[in-house]
């Protein structure tokens, strides 16, 4: 019996955050399944890395046509699998028509979304001559006419049901074999490093939150920890020394967790927040390290406040509540290990790993 066939068409390379966590961590369970893949990002990953930090808009305007060319290249050769799936959308920009192509070489589609892409393309346009080529309706289009949908959250599911009723909850997991808790972090003297991990387009968001942090500066020994892409951070609240930026890499990324001392996650309450799926805190909780977060959206649904993690309603609260950590270790270790438990329990790659492979494959018609 021949082998099913998935051409997986990420939104980015397998680096970004979002692909690496939505798809690309899945993809090894698919064996399990009898089901063979491709794994075919817009552009190969070191292309990426090396315009990453670019500002000229030549160069952007160029890697922006290479992604539309590549793509055209793979949706064409779209015909040779059994299923296609689409992370997040066909493209950064919705391009006009594109929707009708892919569904023009394979009509047998998922769809998957773990942000509000149904309610704020992932970019936009910036000059009106090219606006008249952006289909802002090109993923309600595409979760339309899809076989089935993939999304991150309850939210997402009650926000697509009503375009397509075939939508499955498959939550962002953790790899816990590759994140791990130990009882040294809980007891450590010195700086009590505070960590914000996420990508540079959420750098805005922290700053608008670090006014408690730096209070706490001036009582304590406590260092700000910002994991992420991008040319550096600083804040002219924070002295030099009261800082430190990490730039993202696999292995940065567990020195990171490794330093923390305890997690924060800001969420501000609007649409699109309130959809997010709580990564940064499911990864802080599966390290071990206490997870300090708004109380917006599923989030809600994961902390439960003062037992495995901290929620905060103000930012005075916010301040407090990391002073009571920096203050007590057996806490910190309590809500650390209780955080862990949780992700053990709801959201292990091994569980939903072998359920999203199981999903592809009934889709792929096995």
């Amino acid at each position: 019996m021949q082998n099913k066939k998935l051409l997986v068409l990420s939104l980015y390379s397998k680096d970004k955050p979002s692909t690496r966590f939505r798809v690309f961590q899945f993809l090894p369970y698919l064996d399990n399944e009898g089901v063979m893949y491709k794994f075919a990002p817009p552009l190969p990953g070191f292309v990426y890395k090396r315009f990453a930090n670019a500002k000229n808009k030549f160069v952007m305007a160029l890697i922006h046509i290479l992604e539309f060319l590549n793509r055209l290249r793979q949706i064409i050769f779209s015909f040779r699998y059994d299923v296609v799936l689409v992370q997040k959308g066909i493209l950064p920009l919705q391009i006009r028509g594109m929707d009708k192509l892919l569904f023009l070489f394979n009509r047998n589609i998922i769809f998957d979304l773990d942000d509000a892409v149904n309610l704020f393309p992932v970019q936009n346009f910036n000059s009106f001559p090219l606006r008249l080529l952006e289909d802002r309706g090109q993923i309600l289009k595409i979760i339309k006419r899809s076989s089935c949908i993939f999304v991150g959250n309850q939210k997402l599911k009650e926000d697509v049901e009503g375009v397509n009723s075939n939508v499955f909850i498959i939550p962002t997991p953790v790899n816990t074999l590759d994140y791990l808790p130990f009882d040294e972090r809980y007891f450590r003297n010195g700086v009590f490093n505070i960590l914000w991990s996420g990508t540079e387009g959420g750098l805005f968001q922290l700053r608008s939150y670090l006014g408690p942090i730096s209070e706490l500066t001036k009582k304590y020994k406590v260092r700000l920890l910002v994991l992420s892409n991008g040319a550096g951070f600083s804040d002219p609240r924070f002295e030099a020394d009261e800082i430190l930026f990490i730039p993202w890499s696999y292995e940065n990324e567990k020195k990171a967790f490794a330093m923390a001392d305890a997690g924060v996650m800001f969420l501000d309450d609007i649409l699109w927040d309130r959809r997010k799926c709580a990564f940064k805190a499911l990864l802080y909780m599966a390290n071990g390290i206490p997870a300090v977060s708004s109380p917006v959206g599923v989030v809600n649904d994961i902390i439960q406040d003062g037992v495995n993690g901290f929620l905060f309603n103000s930012t005075e609260e916010l301040k407090d509540k990391i002073e009571l950590l920096i203050w007590d270790n057996n806490l910190r270790k309590d809500l650390g290990l209780n955080g862990r438990k949780t992700i053990e329990n709801d959201f292990s790659l091994s569980f939903w790993g072998n359920r999203w492979s199981r999903l592809v494959a009934k889709a792929g018609g096995k």
